[in-house]
């Protein structure tokens, strides 16, 4: 039997009064900002009932009434918008609302309800040779340390072979160390990245499973990406489609399923799978909790496998965003796996910050970044809390090569004109998360009854152990799977 519910009305608890209007003061307009507030499970209903009751809201636009779950764009800013499969609503509310609904939080239908914020993409133009970067004003490091740091990884990387044929560097290949593959923007070659994943010797292709990229878009008119394997795109910021004017969008989607050329060679991991755009940061790279949690909702609709998100904001410590991990918790249970960056914010090593929001919800699997030397990355944050905030695995993040837009002018060609169009090579956790994805898309082509939970703990089974703290790797780099 469901618990009864007690009116706070009728058991004699009275609300505390509203402060009137002070003689001769005027009075200060109540702001309105925006809110995402969650139901309990199954209970949208009696939801939508407590918003009427409490806050006047009468109307809402349903993902539920859409066939895909694509609501028209101008009524998203607009008007209170409920993600009917989530069971999270997102809408304008004043102090005096925002006041009511917490005081009937303990016993109403809602369970959590937090203001607004806004995300980043969590990517960076590569910094070592060839590609200054955003340079020290926006990335904290110089070109010159950045070069000293790639010329040490190098002479470490030659040493260990050297002396050691068990260890970590052991296993690289040559031309993983060579300074022309490092610089070159103009041969798809295999990245060292799927080198270190064993993407390379992998017999999956990610055939049957579905990727969502939730992202500043993708280019839709790269050669790359004319094969029929995008299945579907959405725009939560605009009336693009999801177009990506940026950039950063486009090369994750590379990473995690770029195709399989001609001449045999690849960057991107499930490069059968389908693949799913969901356009939730704007051409300068951010975008709302609304997009965003209006993508995973739409991915969720389109059957999607896994939903890789490289975005995030800095994460306050010691907690998380309680709103995430019911999306997370709601997306697992319905067979959707998520992962997300872990986030940029660091200076190693003597600056290393939290896991980022949303990757900081236990639920979504956080990803940091290694090099190729399998150390962490300068930026790559860091797990320094147990509530929440864990790095839960790393993937390469450091020079990765992948598709960028074929148009030139694009956001992050801005920033850095030596970056060219069509390929080039980016840091960051944004590089290293859709690996993850992609390694998730190889694990459901091999296991297709498995979903959501059972996914996310294969990945996490099968890493590979590095001599580094959980702090910084978690259980360490992830495997892709080698046949079915």
């Amino acid at each position: 039997m469901a618990k009864k519910r007690t009116n706070r009305r009728s058991a004699g608890v009275k609300a505390a009064p509203v402060p009137g209007p002070v003689a001769g003061v005027s009075e200060i307009p109540s702001v309105r900002r925006r809110y995402k507030i969650v139901f309990r499970e199954n209970e949208n209903s009696a939801g939508k009932k407590e918003m009427t009751r409490m806050c006047g809201v009468r109307r809402m636009a349903e993902t539920a009434d859409s066939k895909d779950g694509m609501l028209p764009h101008d009524v998203l800013n607009d008007e209170t918008v409920l993600c009917s499969t989530l069971g999270v609503a997102i809408t304008d509310l004043d102090d005096e609302q925002v006041q009511r609904l917490r005081a009937s939080m303990g016993d109403s239908v809602i369970l959590e309800m937090e203001p607004e914020r806004t995300f980043y993409a969590m990517g960076m133009v590569s910094t070592l040779p060839g590609q200054e970067g955003f340079g020290a004003g926006a990335s904290g490091f110089s070109a010159e340390y950045l070069r000293g740091y790639r010329d040490g990884i190098m002479e470490t990387m030659e040493k260990l072979r050297d002396s050691d044929p068990g260890s970590r560097a052991a296993g690289v290949d040559a031309s993983m160390m060579d300074a022309d593959f490092l610089t070159s923007s103009a041969t798809a070659s295999e990245s060292w990245g799927l080198r270190a994943t064993l993407g390379t010797t992998s017999a999956l292709s990610g055939r049957g499973s579905k990727v969502a990229i939730l992202d500043t878009g993708c280019d839709f008119l790269h050669p790359d990406f004319q094969d029929g394997r995008i299945k579907g795109k959405a725009s939560f910021v605009d009336s693009s489609n999801g177009q990506d004017r940026h950039g950063h969008g486009t090369h994750c989607t590379g990473v995690a399923c770029g195709p399989l050329k001609d001449n045999g060679k690849r960057y991107g991991m499930a490069y059968e799978a389908d693949i799913y755009i969901g356009k939730v940061l704007s051409d300068k790279g951010s975008g709302s909790d609304s997009a965003i949690i209006r993508g995973i909702e739409w991915a969720m609709r389109q059957g999607c496998d896994v939903i890789s998100m490289s975005l995030g904001d800095p994460s306050h410590p010691g907690s998380y965003d309680r709103t995430y991990e019911h999306i997370a918790n709601r997306a697992i249970m319905l067979g959707t796996a998520m992962v997300a960056a872990a986030g940029n914010e660091s200076r190693r090593p003597s600056n290393i910050r939290p896991v980022a929001s949303p990757a900081d919800t236990p639920s979504i699997l956080a990803v940091g970044a290694i090099d190729e030397a399998l150390n962490p990355g300068l930026f790559s944050n860091g797990g320094l809390f147990g509530n929440g905030g864990s790095v839960d695995c790393v993937a390469p993040g450091v020079r990765i090569y992948s598709s960028l837009p074929t148009t030139p002018g694009f956001h992050l060609q801005t920033l850095n004109p030596s970056l060219t169009s069509s390929f080039g090579f980016l840091d960051g956790t944004s590089m290293a998360t859709p690996y993850v994805a992609g390694i998730a898309a190889l694990i459901k082509q091999a296991r297709p009854t498995w979903r959501g939970f059972a996914v996310m703990n294969e990945i996490m089974q099968h890493v590979k152990a590095l001599n580094l703290p959980a702090r910084d790797i978690g259980k360490g780099l992830v495997q892709a799977p080698a046949r079915a």
